[in-house]
C-alpha cells in the first residue's frame, strides 16, 4: 500500500474501531461473569443485562468507525462508498456479535459455574 495524504487517518478511524471491539468484547465477559441474562438461574441477571446492553452499543460504535473508515479509504463514486461501507458494517456487526456470545458464554462458565 502506498502511503497517501488519508493513511494516518485510515489507520487512527481502524485503531479506534479496534479499540471500540475491544471494550465491547470486554463488557460481554465482565457481563457473563455477573449473571446469566438467559436462563437467569445464575448470578445477577438485572446487572448482566446493564452490562450486555453496554456491550451493544459499544459495539456497534466500533461498526459504525469502521464503516465510515472503509468507506473512506474506497476511492469510487458516493454510492459505492456507501454500499462498501455497509457491507463491511454488516460483516464486523455478524463478527462481534458472534464474539460477544461465546465471550458471555465463557464467562459464565469461568466466574459462575467454576468459581
Amino acid at each position: 500500500m502506498k502511503p497517501t495524504r488519508r493513511t494516518p487517518a485510515i489507520l487512527i478511524g481502524i485503531g479506534i474501531a479496534l479499540a471500540f471491539l475491544a471494550l465491547s468484547l470486554i463488557l460481554s465477559y465482565e457481563a457473563g461473569c455477573i449473571g446469566d441474562v438467559k436462563g437467569g438461574a445464575l448470578g445477577d441477571p438485572v446487572r448482566a443485562l446493564d452490562f450486555e446492553t453496554s456491550a451493544i452499543g459499544v459495539g456497534w460504535c466500533s461498526v459504525a468507525v469502521l464503516a465510515v473508515t472503509v468507506g473512506n479509504v474506497s476511492r469510487r463514486k458516493v454510492a459505492a462508498q456507501a454500499f462498501i461501507a455497509f457491507i463491511a458494517g454488516a460483516v464486523a456487526f455478524a463478527a462481534i456479535s458472534y464474539l460477544g456470545v461465546t465471550l458471555e458464554t465463557v464467562g459464565i462458565q469461568s466466574c459462575l459455574m467454576h468459581g
